[in-house]
């Protein structure tokens, strides 16, 4: 927790510099998340000015940083997340800041997968192979 900041710091110093690489379209960057990494990226949606943000079960903390300017944002989160600081009401919560922000928002919940996905079960095994394919849908459709 102590080290948010700089987290979302390197992460946009990635962002930052990948946009001046020779091979890659600045005006085509997305972002993904998991966890706290969906965190940080929500975070740093308003600095990284992202065409697409892609998080699954983010943790809010103290909110999910200054107002952005994403386009699209696709949320995943398993309705049995068990875990204190991602409880499946955030997938709801931060759907409503981003449409107040005027982000095209999809939300995806998952019957019965918990916090990333994990477990031998059925619920998380396709929760797991359902998300990946909307996201690499996501993405091609919005970069």
């Amino acid at each position: 927790m102590q080290k948010r900041p700089e987290w979302a710091a390197g992460l946009l110093d990635s962002v930052t510099h990948a946009k001046t690489l020779s091979r890659v379209d600045s005006t085509k960057i997305g972002l993904l998340g998991f966890s706290l990494g969906g965190y940080l990226c929500l975070n740093i949606r308003a600095a990284a000015k992202p065409r697409a943000l892609v998080s699954y079960f983010a943790p809010i903390f103290d909110g999910i940083g200054p107002a952005g300017t994403v386009p699209h944002a696709q949320i995943h989160h398993g309705e049995a997340d068990k875990l204190q600081w991602t409880p499946p009401s955030n997938a709801s919560a931060i759907e409503t800041r981003l449409k107040l922000e005027k982000t095209a928002v999809e939300v995806c919940t998952y019957k019965g997968a918990g916090h990333g996905f994990a477990g031998n079960d059925k619920a998380n095994a396709d929760a797991h192979t359902l998300s990946q394919k909307r996201t690499l849908a996501f993405f091609v459709s919005h970069l």
